[in-house]
């Protein structure tokens, strides 16, 4: 029966990576602008964690336009655009729940701040949801590195904690730009 059939591989996951996006002083100076006030409880972190993202008023990078419009210039393509920001903090025992990023085109992470204890972070395999397809994916964090994929894609800490006492990550989701697709 399948020696006559043919085989096309579908459903490829693209995961971006730039090492070394930020400079320090750009890291340095999102760091010192994060307000403690705004860290608060969200239901994708778990443990000695806290977010910026609440709200409508996830928008972060509006108050540091350099680093947005670098986002916007260098890795997106032309008919994408930030359209949302927000920074997770991480302490130790900390885990992030396995989630995604509905209404966003692509979803991205630049990590601020990491150490040798970092955890990782898990994207699920999409063909695994409905059979035991293949194993998940893990990219240990760097300070600097910026990763890029689809806002479908699951991801999260997976079974791992974090043992960092502060993991800094700037998160993003992009959307089309007025009047473009």
């Amino acid at each position: 029966m399948y020696a006559s059939m043919r085989k096309k591989t579908i459903f490829k996951t693209e995961l971006h990576y730039q090492p070394f996006f930020l400079s320090q002083s750009e890291i340095d100076k999102l760091i010192s602008s994060i307000k403690k006030d705004d860290l608060k409880d969200h239901g994708s972190l778990i443990g000695n964690a806290k977010s910026t993202y609440h709200g409508p008023e996830k928008q972060f990078l509006d108050n540091h336009i350099d680093v947005k419009d670098k986002i916007n210039a260098h890795l997106l393509p032309e008919n994408l655009e930030v359209v949302s920001s927000w920074i997770n903090v991480q302490g130790e025992n900390s885990k992030l729940n396995y989630h995604n990023h509905p209404n966003s085109v692509l979803s991205g992470a630049i990590f601020l701040k990491t150490d040798d204890v970092s955890s990782e972070l898990y994207f699920k395999n999409p063909n695994s949801q409905f059979y035991h397809y293949g194993e998940d994916e893990s990219v240990m964090p760097v300070t600097g590195l910026c990763l890029m994929w689809p806002s479908w894609l699951m991801h999260g800490s997976g079974n791992m904690e974090n043992k960092s006492t502060e993991r800094i990550v700037l998160s993003f989701n992009t959307f089309f730009k007025k009047g473009g697709v």
